[in-house]
């Protein structure tokens, strides 16, 4: 019907062509000899034309619509293209991602027993020392004079106890300035209680220093805290004992895992956040502290999970999400489960069912289908 209506219109134009010629010539006579007649027929001639030309594409609306109703509603040719994934199980994680900071396990302050001079201080903050190895030392010269005078006195005492001089009360207490003596002068050494990290350095070379001043801190990092900020909202999801995986840039496709090990009650900031702490092994001592850390906490964890990617997901009126599921025909299933990331854990279905991704438009329950790709 469509077509016919056109060819109609294709011929009306080419009569009009044809015939536009003669009328100019004849219109142009009709002026010179009378200029009011010519202008009352050129008003009505296009009033004319106005007429019949809307009349005409009314004629051809309706024609077009009654076209439109014999041919009922439009609708898919044939099935509808679609790729699809099939389902299989995988393990699902609910985490929460954060960054923090690697602390060390535990400080110890480094102190002199004795006071004086530091002689030699080798080490810098960020070293690491093993147990037993030298930190600093004060100047010696005094200490070395009391042992060699204090050994000095203890042979004399022995030759005049061997000689009946003496008591033995008398060489016992020269024995023991000898000890005393010897013990000054290992004091006038500081040595690493333990394997760990120089930091927080305070003292240099040439300083005088007491008993009572710290030169530096020994950090443990035979294990290691990494300190992480939560959001207020999330919080109620961290506990004790949850697990944890780290990654810093210096080691970038390598994971430390721990465990959460204290949350701090205070929230703190203007981004109200709480502080986490959790404990990481550290074997090879490869974490340092102060560097940065990016966190996964891990709030859930299940095995045996269905996925639904993102891209399947269409969002419900009620807030939720189904997705298309092809059993000969597409079906719409719920895909209400927790979101890990792009993905989403899938409600009621099976492990091999074949899940439409990226959903052809105008796609419906029942629409015939025609499987292009199957993502596995």
């Amino acid at each position: 019907m469509e077509g016919n209506v056109l060819s109609a219109l294709g011929q009306v134009r080419g009569r009009l062509s044809a015939g536009a010629s003669g009328s100019r010539r004849w219109f142009v006579a009709l002026y010179r000899r009378s200029k009011p007649l010519a202008l009352i027929v050129l008003f009505v001639t296009t009033a004319c034309l106005m007429w019949g030309t809307t009349t005409l594409y009314r004629t051809i609306a309706q024609q077009l619509s009654h076209a439109k109703k014999e041919a009922g509603p439009a609708g898919p040719t044939g099935p509808v293209p679609v790729n699809v994934l099939q389902l299989k199980p995988t393990t699902f994680q609910d985490t929460i991602n954060a960054v923090g900071t690697i602390l060390g396990g535990t400080e110890i302050p480094l102190r002199f027993e004795v006071e004086g001079r530091i002689e030699s201080f080798p080490l810098h903050e960020g070293d690491k020392v093993r147990r037993g190895q030298l930190i600093a030392q004060l100047r010696q010269r005094d200490a070395s004079l009391k042992l060699k005078r204090a050994i000095t006195e203890l042979k004399d005492a022995e030759t005049l106890y061997t000689l009946g001089a003496i008591k033995k009360s008398q060489l016992e207490q020269t024995r023991l300035f000898v000890e005393m003596a010897q013990s000054e002068l290992e004091k006038t050494t500081l040595r690493a209680p333990r394997d760990g990290v120089l930091g927080n350095k305070s003292a240099e070379v040439g300083q005088f220093v007491t008993p009572t001043q710290k030169i530096a801190n020994l950090v443990s990092i035979e294990t290691v805290i990494v300190q992480i900020g939560i959001i207020e909202k999330e919080i109620d999801k961290v506990f004790p004992g949850q697990r944890v995986s780290v990654t810093v840039d210096t080691y970038p496709n390598q994971e430390f895992t721990g465990k959460v090990d204290a949350i701090s009650p205070i929230v703190e900031g203007r981004a109200k956040t709480l502080t986490v702490q959790a404990r990481l092994a550290n074997e090879g001592g490869l974490l340092l502290p102060g560097m940065f850390a990016r966190t996964k906490i891990i709030v859930f964890e299940q095995e045996e999970a269905l996925m639904v990617p993102q891209e399947s997901l269409m969002k419900t009126s009620q807030g939720g999400f189904q997705v298309f599921v092809v059993r000969g025909e597409p079906e719409k299933h719920s895909a209400e489960g927790p979101k890990a990331g792009s993905e989403r854990k899938a409600k009621g279905l099976s492990a091999g069912e074949l899940v439409v991704v990226e959903r052809p438009h105008g796609l419906k329950d029942g629409d015939p289908v025609k499987v292009l790709e199957v993502q596995k």
